[in-house]
């Protein structure tokens, strides 16, 4: 995705500045929040009930939900499984 960073990533900083700053129990509450409004702002006039919007908007969410486990989660968890065992029903898969 770099061909979009350079218009993005100094907004994306002053918001990284703002989560880092917050405690880890309001954390996830802001960023939902974070989310939420960058979602309604991408819809726009959209919002007013456009299928097609909505739809490409929950794709949008649902790519970069994916991408956050690609990239991040499943290495975590791959590191944890040689660190402590697999679950016994997926040993040997």
């Amino acid at each position: 995705m770099p061909y979009v960073q350079a218009k993005v990533d100094s907004a994306i900083s002053s918001l990284g500045y703002v989560l880092d700053g917050t405690p880890l129990d309001k954390r996830w509450g802001l960023l939902n929040y974070i989310i939420t409004q960058i979602t309604g702002k991408a819809l726009g006039a959209a919002y007013e009930a456009n299928y097609n919007a909505f739809n490409s908007a929950i794709g949008a969410l649902e790519a970069a939900k994916l991408e956050l486990y690609r990239r991040a989660v499943a290495p975590y968890e791959d590191q944890k499984i040689l660190e402590n065992g697999d679950v016994p029903a997926y040993q040997g898969r």
